[in-house]
């Protein structure tokens, strides 16, 4: 008897999760770009003035790119498929129907 292999919906919720992260990161990137752009040459003329200026953004970054990071390591430690009858009785799965080719 084969066993019937399906997506994993663990992984699935995963990659909505990542999604998510991936949008947030880049939100805030062209935000941090936007304010790279306007930034006053004779207000701050370095590198670290502007990062101090632009503390805010720049620690919402790298908490970003952190969640995103953790999130694709635990996608990729799970399978991307499973077997159906390791998911459980009360797993709620619907499958395609078969037609003929």
């Amino acid at each position: 008897m084969s066993h019937s292999l399906i997506p994993n919906p663990e992984r699935r919720t995963l990659d909505k999760g990542v999604l998510k992260a991936r949008c947030e990161v880049s939100r805030l990137e062209q935000a941090y770009g936007a304010a790279a752009a306007d930034n006053a040459e004779g207000r701050r003329p370095t590198m670290r003035g502007f990062k101090i200026a632009q503390g805010n953004i720049g620690r919402q970054l790298r908490q970003a790119r952190t969640r995103l990071a953790q999130l694709r390591k635990r996608r990729r430690a799970l399978p991307q498929r499973v077997e159906l009858r390791q998911l459980g009785d009360d797993a709620v799965i619907k499958l395609r129907d078969r037609t003929k080719a």
